[in-house]
Order: C-alpha cells, then structure tokens, then sequence
C-alpha cells in the first residue's frame, strides 16, 4: 500500500516537473483547440487552386508536379512559378494519408497550421527576449487577427499561405539566434534545413520571399546599430548575416531557379489583365489609419460576414486600444529597447501598406511605379500588412506583459485582474476564431467556404484518370477565374477550381472566361455553346485541335447564379447546342453530369504531323468567323506573321498548298466616305479567292452594289444578298507579288454609301494536291519532356505539339535511341532554329522540320526531343537546395553526435574517477 502511495507521489512529481517545463506548449496547444471544430463535419474548406483536396495519392501527384518547370495539367499547359508548394502538398497528403479523408487532412493541417503560428509568435519574442507570459499573449494576438485567421490579405481562406505565418517568425528567430550568439554553426544549420522544409513552403511565391528578406534585413540592421561600438561585433553580424542570405538563396534555388533563369518572363507573368500598374497599386492602397486595422480587403466583407464585424466601432476601439497598449513599450525604461525592433518593423510596413498615398506620395510612387518590377511582385500594397501583424503583436505581447509585470510587483491580485484584463481583451478581439467564424455558414446568396463534394464527382475523375492519353476535357460551364465564380446546387455555392481538375489529373478547359492563361479569345468564342453565333463546324474544328476527347455537362450548375456575372450565358442554350451536336455522343451519365465524347476521327493527339498549312496575317479577333469558310480542314495548322517580309513567312508561303492573307487594319464606310480600301502585302503571285466579312447585315429589299477595285483598275460589281453579318465572296482576282491596294464600293441603288466593315481575306488557290506526312507516335517522359519517334521521312513537314506556345519549348533531332537517355542529353546539342519555331491552331508549339536529309535514319527513322528548355535550371536548383539540405542536416547530426558522445565520455571520465577514489580509500 506504502509502494502504491510512493509510486502514486513519484508520478505526481513527474507530472508536476512536466506542466512546470512544458506549461507553454501545453497552453499553445489547447488556445488554437477551436480550430478543431472550424470546418463541417464531411466538408472541405473550398478555396483556392487546390481546394477541395483529393485524396492523399492524388495530393502527391500534384507534389510531384511541382519538379517541373511546366504545368500540362492546366488548360493548354503554362510555365509553373509555384515550384515552392512542392513540400505544402507532401504535408497535405501526409495528413490525408492519416486522416484517412480530405476532411480529416485538412483539420489536421489547420489546426497545426495555427500551433505554428503562435508557436512560431513565441519563439520569435523568446529569441527577442521577451519573457513567457510576453510570448505567449504575442503569439496568441498573431493568431486571432484576422489577416492571419483570413490566411491571407485578399482571399478569405487559402491554407497555402499559412506556411508563410509560420515559417516568418520561426525563420526570424532563428535569424537573431545565429546573429546573437558567440556561436553560429549549429543554429545556421538549423535555419539551412528550416529555409528548406518550412520556409520554401511559406515563401510559395516571389511576393512572400520578398517580405521575409525585408524582415532579415530590417532586423540585421538593427543588429549592426546595436553592435555600433564594437569592431569585431560589427564585422562579425555582416559576415553572418551574409552567411544567412547565402543559406536561404540555397536553400529556395529549386524554386527560385526558375525566375532566375528568366527575369523577363517573371516580370511578365506577373501582369494583371486589363489593369495598369498604377491603377492597381492605387486601388489596393489604404489609408495609414486603416493599415493599424490590418484586416483583409474591405470588400471581402459583403461576401464574408465575420469580416463586417471588425469594421463596427466596438472593434475598431478594442484593436486601437492594443496599438495605445504597445505605444506603452516605447515608453518604459525596461522594454523600450525590446521594442525597437518591432517598431521598425512596423513603420516600413505602415508606410509601403499606403502604397502611393499621401503626403510622401512621390516617394511611394518612386518605389511601386517607378520600379516596374517591384510594381508586378507587389501591385496589391496590403501584402505588408502582413508585418503590421507580426510587429503589432510583438509590441502588444511586450507592454501586456510588462503591465502584468508590474502589477505583479504591487500586489498579487492586482497581477491577476490585469491578466483577466488581457485576456478578455484578447477574446473579445478575437471571438471570431473561437467561434469559427471563417467557416461559419454564409447568407443562401452568398459564397460558402466549405463544401460537400458529391460522389459522383470522385467517380466521374475515377473514370477519366483510368483513360491515360493525354487529351483534355471541355467542361460546362463550370469555373471561369476566381473574379467570376461558378456556383453549384451542392446546398452552397462553391469558390474555386472544380473537382474534376486536380481529382482527374486530366487539363480541363475553362468555357466562360474571355483570354484565361493566355489562351486566344477566339477560343473562348468557340467554346462557349451558350453563343448563339457559333457554328457546329467551328466548335469541333476547335475542339479538335485543342486535343479535346471529352465534354462534361454539368446539370448541377445553378445558372441563376452566373446569369447575375453575365446575363447572356444560358443553360438551354448549352444543352440544346450539345445534345444536338453530331460529332458528339453521350457515354456515360455521373449523377448530375453527362460525359460526352468526340468522335475520334476529330481527334488529335497531342503530337502530330502535316505537311500543308495555312498562314493568316492579322487581327485574331476576326479569326472567329473564319471558321465557318469550308476551305479548312481538320488538320490544317494555323500560323499568325505580322507579315510576309520575315523569313518564316517567306519560307514557308511556298511550301503550302493554301495561303490565307487577311489584312491588318480595317475601315468603315460612312455617310461621307465611298470605299474601304485596303493595302496587302502578297507574298506570291497567284489567283486569289477574296472573302469580305460585312460584319453588318446588306438589306435585303433594296439593291447593294459592291464594286471590287485593285490598284485602281475596277474588277467586277456584284449585288450581294446578306440578312446577316458574315463572309460573301467578291470574286477571283490576280495578283503580283508586292504590296496590292484593293478597294470596295459598296452603295445602294440610289447611290448612297452603305456603311459595312472592310475586313478582307485573300485566298491563294493552289490545286497541288496534299503530300502524305510521316507516321509518328511520342512517349511522355514528364510534363517537361517528349519523345517523338518518327518514321523514316525524308520530306519537309510541319511537327505541331498542342502545347501553349511559349520560347522555351526547344525541338532536338537525333538517332532512335530506344534506351533512357538521361536528363542532360540534349543540353549541349543544338536545337531546331527558332525561326522554324511557330505558332500552331491559334495557340500551340510547332516546327518546320526541313532538315531531315542530314539525319542518320535507321530502319525505324529517327527521333524528336521536345522538351522545355528552363527545366534545366530547375534541375540544377533542385540539386543545389538537396546539397544545401543535406549538408547542414548533417552538420546537425554530426553536432549532436559529438555533443552526446562529449557527455558520455565526461560522464565514463566521473565514474572512473570515482571508482578509482573508491579502490583506494578500501585501499
């Protein structure tokens, strides 16, 4: 009974030695508790590129994609700038994996996502040296914010930058450990596995990278101040802190190298559609009284009613109260010099938040407009209200802490009303994280944050994920941006990409948004059923060479909805184009959608050969009714020359069996105007067809003259009959090579001008018949790389790739090699010239491939490499930040090997000491 009561005593004193070491982590762990209960039980959070998640399998697909610099999964394929979201997915589908459901997965990440960030809160302000109590009421402030509950400044709730809230201050306070301490080696090591695990993670793009080099530097200079009077110490915080950046540059190189490798395409990418830079900059920025407020863009708000609660009086004297509370860190003796640090943090931030208002406008704008590639990394000022909150948290966390400090030295009770005091502050401001507020249900006509993904969605992406050649899906009308959501009949509606693009793996491309990747808009002219002025022909000849097999139909679509974005879209419309479409046939029915497929005579692979083309010169927003002319053929390739004076136009226009030549500029005949005229520039002297699309109807009821003239002599006059807009034929002409001007008359029978568009089309006609071109077939090594294996073909010929056009798809001729050729064989070979390199079917890659005669050819032929030529300096990052990863992981394995074994042999060295001390007091 005695052994039972000791055991029972030596147990309470473990536990009592425990909570009394622990009690941090214990109380970090049980504050973000809520977060636990945040989403619906069978709901996912909805959100996002990614969002809801897949399974965990499919979550690792999606990791392993992000090796590689070019994405074939979305859409027609783009360049990849979120390499740095690699490891976000591993942890994804780990916690999937455990969870056993992507529900399940995103609770786990959710609530660790936020043990990280008060967590992260509290080893900053320890490593600042705050006291516990200061750490904890700072990092408990950082949490219950609501930038960092919204997880980000413009989007209601996007795990994939919460990593960035983590990863700042645990990298920050690994950043004034190594500048701080006498020494450096195992804490840089440290930050070298932390830059690669966590912080690429949280960086996830250049606008996050950017905010925390600006931290190390804020801080590294107040490091310097600091050291001011000694030497030594001086020298020693730049070498650090050169160390540092070093480490991080290494460390993110996998990411980084891709923007590296092209500074001109990053600044590209980064443009905002139909927006300038200025107006951009001058939309997102606030006011310096509304940058203390650090919440997410106010107009958040009318979708996400937690929101409005911080912009209601009540909250807006509660979080100026904190900032009056943290002016109180300037103000004593014992923390004024703590506060330094943050508040620097917090005036650069405050500053670059008001973007280009004034008084210091002329500065602001020196910086965001001034500098355009500062202006694209940051054209939504409210990024830095991301270090208001980090600073306002340290400040708040070190004057609470004092205060209950110093009430502490006066009298117990009073130490105890003034920690109630703090933290009922904390839980009025921060109500909405414990009551969940971000996943709370919305209003019926709102957008939902979570959602319940019907079953049939799993099956339908099951069933396509089974097919395995590469071929898109067009699905309608589902997800246009996430400026223009698309909603369904799932009870809520839905914000995001749909289901079927990340659960399938296949490219889905989108019906409704108007130029979306860089995709050209006649595509999207086309691949709209709901418009009634696109015909059949046009919509399979497109969905032909967009390497299209299968049209989903989504009956759960809540057209209502999307008919308030755009009143012109209807559902009917869509079903009655589909239904009726007879290179269509419905296979299969899933739930509420219907699965159709193209018939596979319009189908194309997404490599493939011709020999005949048609080359087009002008503007692509006419090209849409080009289509409904008979002359095109499934398999002709369509090329776009700003003239026929450069070598591709030149060379090529005498390889073709057809030339389209449509001029560049039109104009309108007008009441005091009698012609359109227009000058081409004819590449070849033949006999052309000339098309005129009138863009307006010719009135049936009264007789129209249109008179054709070509360099001033007068063709013919034809009395055309049109009730609406589009193409009549003027007539066969002959031209001479050169610069032709050709004019139309175009009158009534009174003589009175009729205002029509002059946008013409030459068509040379050339009865050569169509060579035969070579059989191919290609292997997909990875979304970066193809391997194309022609047969032995000696003619020239047109090799398309239905990938987005883009310069760094490089084509590499060589022998059949049947073996696995490694990654650098084609690195120091020489490519397809590029002005061989053209644009195909109004998007994609393709190259004139003229040469072959020089190539060894087998019994089999030969091969093509295709391969995306910034792969390469992924390659070489990937390397790099292994190399960096895995030296100082194991500078920490072989520091901590010879820490223990100093211990033990320290420890070997007392016991024999006092052996020996025994053995000779016996003695």
């Amino acid at each position: 009974m005695l052994s039972k009561i000791a055991g029972g005593y030596r147990l309470g004193g473990y536990l009592k030695k425990l909570i009394t070491k622990w009690w941090p982590v214990i109380i970090i762990m049980v504050l973000v508790s809520p977060s636990l209960f945040w989403i619906p039980s069978g709901e996912m959070i909805a959100h996002g590129l990614f969002y809801p998640w897949p399974n965990a399998a499919s979550l690792m697909d999606i990791a392993a994609k992000h090796f590689f610099s070019w994405v074939g999964s979305n859409g027609f394929g783009n360049p990849n700038t979120g390499n740095a979201d690699f490891f976000f997915y591993v942890y994804a589908a780990v916690a999937t994996f455990v969870g056993r459901s992507g529900h399940a997965g995103q609770v786990i990440i959710l609530y660790l996502g936020f043990v990280g960030c008060i967590g992260g809160m509290y080893m900053l302000a320890r490593s600042l040296g705050f006291t516990k109590i200061s750490s904890l009421i700072a990092g408990a402030f950082y949490v219950i914010s609501p930038m960092v509950m919204s997880g980000m400044p413009l989007e209601i709730v996007n795990l994939r930058v919460l990593p960035f809230y983590i990863g700042a201050p645990i990298l920050l306070s690994m950043v004034v450990r190594v500048l701080g301490s006498s020494s450096s080696k195992r804490h840089l090591a440290a930050f070298g596995v932390l830059s690669v695990v966590l912080g690429s993670v949280g960086y996830s793009s250049l606008q996050y990278f950017i905010l925390y080099l600006l931290l190390v530097l804020i801080y590294s200079m107040f490091a310097f101040s600091t050291a001011w009077s000694n030497y030594e110490s001086r020298i020693r915080i730049i070498r650090r802190t050169f160390a540092l950046l070093l480490i991080t540059l290494l460390a993110n190189l996998y990411w980084l190298s891709y923007f590296l490798s092209d500074l001109r395409g990053a600044y590209v990418s980064r443009a905002e559609p139909m927006f300038s830079d200025a107006s951009l900059v001058r939309g997102f920025s606030v006011k310096l009284i509304d940058g203390f407020r650090m919440l997410p863009y106010p107009g958040q708000a009318s979708i996400s009613p937690w929101l409005s609660h911080y912009y209601t009086m009540w909250y807006t004297f509660i979080i100026f109260g904190f900032a009056v509370i943290a002016v109180f860190a300037f103000l004593n003796p014992k923390t004024k010099r703590a506060a330094i640090f943050p508040g620097l943090v917090l005036g650069v931030s405050l500053f670059l938040v008001k973007g280009i208002r004034p008084p210091l406008k002329q500065v602001g704008e020196g910086i965001f407009l001034y500098f355009p590639y500062i202006t694209r990394l940051f054209r939504n000022p409210m990024y830095f209200e991301m270090l208001v909150v980090l600073a306002l948290a340290l400040l708040v966390g070190l004057s609470c802490g004092e205060l209950i400090r110093m009430a502490g030295s006066k009298s117990s009770k009073l130490s105890t009303v003034t920690m109630v005091t703090v933290v009922i502050l904390l839980g009025i401001y921060g109500w909405q994280f414990l009551i969940g507020g971000p996943m709370r249900s919305q209003p019926k006509d709102a957008v939902s944050q979570t959602i319940k993904v019907p079953v049939y969605y799993t099956e339908l992406s099951r069933f396509l994920k089974q097919r395995n050649s590469n071929y898109r899906v067009l699905s309608i009308p589902t997800f246009t941006r996430q400026d223009v959501f698309v909603s369904y009949r799932w009870q809520k509606l839905y914000v995001g990409i749909p289901p079927l693009n990340v659960w399938s793996g296949k490219p889905v491309l989108r019906s409704v948004y108007p130029g979306y990747n860089g995709v050209d808009p006649v595509f999207d002219a086309v691949l709209r059923p709901d418009s009634g002025s696109v015909s059949q022909d046009a919509t399979r000849l497109i969905l032909t060479i967009a390497n299209v097999r299968y049209i989903t139909l989504h009956n759960d679509t809540d057209w209502g909805y999307i008919n308030k974005t755009d009143p012109n879209k209807k559902g009917q419309d869509s079903h009655s184009f589909i239904s009726t479409s007879n290179f269509l046939k419905q296979i299969k029915t899933f739930g509420k959608i219907d699965l159709y497929e193209v018939d596979s005579k319009y189908f194309l692979p997404r490599v493939y050969s011709m020999t005949d083309l048609d080359i087009v010169n002008g503007d692509r927003d006419d090209l849409s009714t080009l289509f409904s002319l008979d002359r095109f053929s499934l398999t002709k390739c369509f090329l776009f020359e700003s003239n026929f004076k450069d070598t591709k136009g030149d060379v090529l226009s005498k390889k073709t069996q057809d030339v389209f030549i449509m001029n560049s500029s039109s104009s309108m005949v007008s009441d005091n105007s009698e012609y359109v005229g227009n000058q081409y520039i004819v590449s070849e002297k033949g006999q052309y067809e000339l098309f005129m699309n009138t863009k307006v109807s010719l009135d049936e009821n009264k007789e129209s003259i249109v008179t054709l003239y070509i360099n001033n002599n007068k063709i013919s006059d034809r009395v055309p009959k049109i009730k609406s807009e589009g193409w009549i034929l003027l007539g066969n002409v002959r031209l001479d090579k050169g610069t032709s001007r050709i004019r139309v008359y175009s009158v009534n029978n009174k003589g009175e001008p009729i205002p029509i568009y002059g946008t013409g089309v030459l068509l040379l006609d050339r009865p050569e018949p169509v060579k035969p071109a070579p059989k191919i077939s290609y292997k997909r090594i990875n979304d970066t790389k193809f391997i194309v294996h022609v047969s032995k073909f000696k003619n020239p010929y047109l090799l398309v790739f239905l990938e987005s056009f883009h310069p760094g798809w490089k084509a590499y001729v060589r022998e059949t090699n049947s073996s696995n050729s490694p990654i650098w064989e084609t690195w120091f070979k020489k490519p397809v010239s590029e002005d061989k390199h053209l644009q195909a079917n109004l998007y994609a890659n393709a190259w004139w491939i003229d040469n072959v005669d020089k190539v060894k050819q087998t019994g089999e032929g030969y091969e093509i490499v295709l391969e995306y030529m910034p792969q390469r300096a992924c390659y070489v990052g990937w390397l790099i930040s292994v190399i960096t990863f895995l030296g100082c992981a194991g500078y920490l394995i072989w520091d901590g090997y010879q820490r223990i074994r100093a211990i033990y042999q320290q420890t070997i060295g007392q016991k024999r000491k006092s052996s020996k001390t025994r053995n000779q007091m016996d003695v």
